[in-house]
């Protein structure tokens, strides 16, 4: 149900905070962000695993486009559309390490900003 007008015009206000988004997408989300979330399964299935696996192509899409003499504008859109993804997932390793042992915690962020640098430039 909404209520009352939009702060905003055009954008409607949920009632009592309530998200427009389901439940489990914004869970995924909200875990991952509070470092909720085991480090083990943010940093190997949605970092290194999940990130890589959308970075790739996403890159290769754009060389192509750019081989292909595309408009520089729409490969480095495709290119740098993923940054936001990117900077998240590496929080959510930063943030889920908050808990883990000192050793482990300073590996798993030196290979996360490792693995930021390198889906940057790739």
């Amino acid at each position: 149900m909404i209520q009352g007008p939009s702060p905003t015009p055009g954008v409607a206000k949920p009632v009592s905070g309530k998200s427009f988004l389901p439940a489990k997408f914004t869970g995924f989300f909200r875990s991952r962000w509070h470092g909720e979330t085991p480090l083990m399964i943010t940093f190997w299935r949605d970092m290194l695993c999940g990130g890589t696996a959308i970075n790739i192509p996403a890159a290769l899409l754009a060389i192509i486009l750019h081989a292909a003499n595309a408009p520089a504008a729409i490969a480095l859109a495709i290119f740098f559309m993923l940054l936001p993804w990117n900077i998240f997932l590496f929080l959510a390793v930063w943030r889920s390490s908050e808990l883990a042992e000192p050793s482990t915690a300073l590996v798993t962020r030196s290979v996360a900003a490792l693995w930021l640098g390198v889906v940057i430039v790739m």
